[in-house]
């Protein structure tokens, strides 16, 4: 009996982690869909990262400005957080002013402090994201994450079909 249980546990969480990617992946259809007209294209650094993952990261650099804290669990192991940029029509990466992942305040949205071109882009890109039904975090330009992010469960890496770690 116990081993049922466990076992519709874990088939319920798969259910779940299919019904969210599902959802995440139209919304990142739409983004695309938008920036498509202006030329433009995304480019994807980072989306799932399991909660082992989180661990490794927050163990090398625990910085709660840049980093969610695994023991609350963050919306990439959750499945529903996507870390992009955009692209020209020649494939070549809009200027944000930083690089991904630049662990910088100069990442911040609304940043005034970054070329005029740069703060342009990142407003295009949180454009095309927020219009597309994403939620931004102000720390860093390159991520968006579907809204109430917390009410999908965390992933593990056992959880995954092909495990990443």
């Amino acid at each position: 009996m116990r081993h049922s249980q466990e076992r519709s546990r874990q088939v319920q969480k798969q259910i779940e982690a299919v019904r969210k990617a599902r959802e995440a992946s139209e919304k990142l259809r739409a983004a695309v869909a938008l920036a498509r007209p202006l030329g433009l294209r995304l480019r994807i650094f980072d989306a799932l990262r399991p909660v082992e993952a989180q661990w490794a990261l927050w163990n090398a650099k625990p910085d709660p400005e840049f980093l969610a804290d695994p023991r609350r669990g963050s919306p990439h192991s959750r499945g529903v957080a996507v870390d992009l940029t955009l692209l020209d029509g020649g494939g070549r990466e809009l200027d944000m002013g930083t690089a991904f992942d630049a662990f910088t305040p100069l990442s911040h949205h609304g940043r005034t402090d970054v070329p005029a071109a740069a703060q342009r882009n990142r407003l295009l890109l949180m454009g095309l994201m927020t219009s597309a039904g994403w939620d931004f975090y102000r720390n860093e330009w390159w991520h968006y994450q579907l809204f109430d992010a917390r009410r999908y469960p965390l992933i593990s890496d056992a959880d995954l079909a092909r495990p990443m770690m």
